[in-house]
This record gives C-alpha cells, structure tokens and sequence, in this order.
C-alpha cells in the first residue's frame, strides 16, 4: 500500500488482519445502474469480510433506503451540484476518523473531490471508471490524465480501459460489471404486463431498461434486434427509460 500516491499494490490484502473497511463515494441515492453496482458490491462483500460506507452528495434519493436496509452505513453531504469546497471538507473529516482502510470513488466528479482529502490521511483510493462520456467536458480530460497518480483506476468493461489507453496513455485494470438476475417473478405479474405491452405468450422479448442517453448506445440494440427480427418476426424488443 503506497500511501504517498494513494495508489493500493497487490500485497495490500495480506496486510488486513481485520475486516476491510470500504469509503464508496458516489454522487446519487437514486436509482440507477452505477447505484446498483455499488449496492450489489457492498452487500455482497459482507460476507467476505468487507464493511461499507456510501456517502452520496448530489441526491439524497429513495435508493438509500435500500442501502440502509441492506445493512449498508450511509451518509449524505447536501451540495447544489456547483464545485464545493465543502464536499471535500466534510470528505477530509471522514477519511481523518482513521476508520476506512480503502476509498472507492465512482466517477469523475467523487474523484475530484476525494483524491485530496485521501491522499492527505493516507487513505489509498480505487476509482472506478463507469463510463467514458464524461471526458468529453474538456476540464475533465487533465483529470482523466492524472488518475494514476492518485488512485488504482479500474474500468468497468474493456471498451473504456482501451478508449483510457488511447485518450491517456493508460490502459487500466478491467473488473467486468456484473448485474445480479433475480429468480423468474410471480407467473400471474409476467402474464399481465405482457397483455399491457401487447406482446403474446410465446413471443420471445427482449428487454432493455436504461436513460435515453447517447452513451447508452441504443441504436447499435435496435440495429442487432432489427437482424434478429428478419429471422424470427414473433421476437419483440422493449425499451424502458
């Protein structure tokens, strides 16, 4: 563990004879992909001898409840979204407590306003990297080129470990995202929400739930869907946002 970058080595797990204790530092506790990410991780981990904390400070959103219920600790720093120097203050006070033995930062902007108060309390950081758009905001790019210095820079697929390697230079650690499938819902539920969406019983649906963002990529779906429908006209492709 180099605490003078921030950055954790691979001998870092040997050294934690306790549980592992882990600041995720997220900007909402809305509903949303990355949110549920951080919720699968966290809770997951419990049972591998990781605690968590997740601070958010954009929205103080409904999807708290169910890191609380979850057994997740969390804490919100209200902000108006504008560059807050109070963000990192009540961040720097966190990180001085001497509880957590990791950061985890999710996106550019709870990096930017962890990597100091990390550094300075000899907290290493992870930053995850979940997206790569946000590096098309030019005040981000320095940023983008800056990472390692601070924190060990993961992606989350690798498509954005290669665009990091030929916007930046450098490539970085690429842990798949995961999303949990829950078991099959209640047979009756299925039934009516297909009547809903004028879809028959032995249509075959694919379903895709995201913002109707361009970063999402959704024309590249219903291009792949539209040659899937050529073949087999009974497929049908649900789009929710």
């Amino acid at each position: 563990m180099n605490h003078h970058t921030g950055r954790v080595d691979n001998q870092s797990s040997s050294r934690f004879s306790k549980r592992l204790r882990v600041l995720h530092v997220i900007q909402f506790f809305d509903v949303g992909g990355l949110e549920r990410m951080v919720h699968a991780v966290t809770t997951g981990a419990l049972t591998h001898g990781v605690d968590s904390t997740v601070v958010a400070y954009l929205s103080n959103g409904s999807y708290r409840e169910a890191f609380d219920a979850a057994g997740i600790e969390t804490q919100y720093i209200p902000s108006s979204g504008e560059l807050q120097l109070g963000v990192s203050k009540a961040l720097f006070r966190v990180l001085r407590s001497g509880r957590f033995d990791v950061v985890n930062t999710h996106h550019v902007g709870p990096f930017l306003y962890t990597f100091a108060p990390a550094m300075l309390n000899g907290v290493p950081q992870v930053q995850t990297e979940h997206s790569r758009e946000m590096f098309d905001i030019p005040r981000f790019r320095l940023l983008g080129r800056t990472m390692d210095l601070f924190a060990t820079v993961v992606s989350v697929s690798d498509e954005i470990s290669q665009f990091r390697h030929q916007r930046f230079g450098r490539a970085s650690r690429v842990i798949p995202n995961g999303v949990f499938v829950p078991p099959s819902k209640n047979a009756e539920k299925r039934a009516a929400a297909r009547r809903m969406l004028s879809i028959e019983e032995n249509d075959f649906v694919v379903g895709c739930t995201a913002r109707l963002a361009p970063e999402k990529d959704l024309g590249t779906l219903i291009r792949g869907f539209a040659g899937l429908y050529h073949t087999a006209p009974h497929a049908k492709l649900v789009i929710i946002g």
